[in-house]
């Protein structure tokens, strides 16, 4: 094998799972089953009620 031909096939795997991978994280995101967890994940920043006093914003 030439390095050619070691460096083609490993760019085509290459972008073969990256294609895959894509493809199963849009599978995940927008499968219906999911919706609910992701809402629920999408209220945590605004579910947080305890302020702290003294306005160091929790550090």
């Amino acid at each position: 094998m030439t390095y050619e031909t070691v460096r083609s096939l490993s760019a085509m795997t290459g972008l073969f799972i990256f294609v895959t991978l894509f493809i199963g994280v849009l599978v995940f995101v927008f499968w219906p089953g999911n919706q609910k967890g992701f809402d629920e994940a999408s209220r945590i920043p605004l579910d947080s009620d305890d302020f702290s006093a003294g306005g160091n914003n929790g550090r």
